[in-house]
């Protein structure tokens, strides 16, 4: 029972793997009883319920035929499932939807997966447009409905692009999609199946045909390539695994390393932030003096002093902090108090500058961070020569610059000429206008 662009295709299909066939519009040509199985598009079955609240049946296909119900974008199907009872307790509905996910919900046997990979996960991956069904629990015990239907290959929101399963105890049917390239391999092994659910009604080779000892020799030349192709696969995958293995063991090493070392100019406070930031600095060619060790601990100061040899003469007092929250109007006027001290005992050198060097709301996304200073506080900040830079930025540079060195003495140029903020934005806009002029 099916369209008229489907009907002979399918019905030369079947004069191939079945016996006695009929093309017909509709069950009032034949009686259903003398029949065992239908190939059709259309609506099935459906459920309704009473006015006690019971969901009830109707059957457009009969329960004693086997099913393969056809699906189509913009066609018709429902169909309704049922207990040794016969009460409902699932519906199947035809839906559309979009997107390109295709996975296996639970395991198949591997050939039926590695069948459904090649002959229907290119042809989902492939449409404009989605369809498959969906299954709707009528009963609160449908919902344990387990074995009697088996998702082939599922979707996004609960779509089905291909199912076998059991419309009434002994009926069985499978819903596969109209437009996969080739119709005959599907109906080839739901035919194959029935036979060995039903072998007095479908009829089958006999198992002896599938003997490799009464192949051909042109048979046993093609499946002796099948299994040279094989052998190579599980060699070529079995290499790929071991290699894996080997770049994951890696990776896991340099997620451990990173963890300890440019990571925390993400996520690290205390000490351990400005000894990174010190070995960073240094990296990208700056000399960093490391002040800790000068200052008594109870009257700690400025973190650094970073000069740098292409500009003779230049010094900032650098300090670098990490906090759960922003920086703060105090940390400012603390930076600066160490620049005063620091022209109170230097009285003959020039006024430095001075660069706070941030890891702000350091638990919470590097992207997703609020800028570093209010308008008034930048302004401030601008105006003296001042920087604050955030260390989502000095992560950027420095990964930057471990991919192509030559950025460093610019690198240095444009922090040495910097003044307010410098966020993770404004360093990945420059690290793209070097890279690409």
């Amino acid at each position: 029972m099916l369209p008229d662009h489907l009907r002979d295709p399918v019905l030369s299909i079947l004069g191939e793997i079945s016996g006695t066939q009929k093309s017909i519009d509709s069950f009032e040509e034949v009686d259903p009883t003398e029949w065992d199985a239908i190939v059709m598009m259309g609506r099935a079955g459906w459920a309704f319920e009473s006015f006690a609240g019971q969901w009830h049946p109707t059957r457009t296909v009969p329960t004693n035929l086997k099913l393969v119900a056809l699906m189509a974008s913009g066609a018709q199907f429902e169909d309704v499932l049922t207990d040794e009872k016969d009460r409902a307790h699932h519906a199947l509905q035809l839906v559309w939807g979009e997107g390109k996910r295709a996975f296996f919900p639970s395991p198949l046997d591997e050939e039926l997966e590695e069948f459904v990979k090649r002959s229907l996960l290119p042809v989902v991956r492939e449409r404009e447009h989605q369809f498959g069904v969906k299954v709707v629990a009528l009963t609160d015990e449908g919902e344990r409905m387990g074995p009697p239907f088996e998702t082939l290959l599922a979707g996004s929101n609960g779509l089905i692009y291909a199912a076998r399963y059991q419309r009434a105890p002994g009926s069985s049917a499978w819903v596969i999609p109209s437009d996969v390239n080739d119709l005959r391999p599907w109906l080839g092994r739901i035919f194959k199946e029935w036979h060995a659910e039903d072998p007095a009604t479908f009829f089958g080779a006999p198992e002896w045909i599938e003997d490799e000892r009464w192949s051909t020799a042109d048979e046993r030349s093609k499946l002796a390539e099948i299994q040279r192709e094989k052998s190579d696969f599980e060699a070529r995958r079995a290499a790929h695994e071991r290699e894996l293995a080997t770049l994951s063991e890696a990776y896991e090493t340099l997620r451990a390393s990173s963890a300890q070392h440019e990571r925390l100019l993400l996520n690290g406070q205390g000490i351990e932030l400005q000894n990174e930031v010190r070995d960073v600095l240094r990296e990208i060619g700056f000399d960093v003096e490391d002040m800790d060790p000068t200052w008594h601990e109870r009257e700690p100061r400025e973190d650094y002093r970073i000069r740098d040899e292409d500009e003779p003469g230049w010094m900032v007092i650098g300090d670098a902090t990490g906090t759960t929250k922003g920086v703060k109007g105090t940390k400012l006027m603390t930076t600066q108090r160490f620049v005063t001290k620091f022209v109170s005992e230097n009285r003959t050198a020039p006024v430095p500058n001075f660069w706070l060097i941030a890891n702000q709301f350091a638990e919470r996304d590097p992207s997703q961070r609020p800028a570093l200073l209010r308008g008034d506080e930048l302004a401030v900040v601008k105006d003296e020569g001042n920087l604050v830079l955030d260390t989502v930025a000095l992560f950027h540079l420095i990964t930057a610059a471990r991919s192509n060195p030559a950025l460093k003495e610019p690198m240095r140029t444009m922090l040495r000429k910097a003044s307010g903020t410098l966020s993770g934005e404004d360093a990945l806009n420059w690290i793209t206008a070097n890279t690409t002029a």
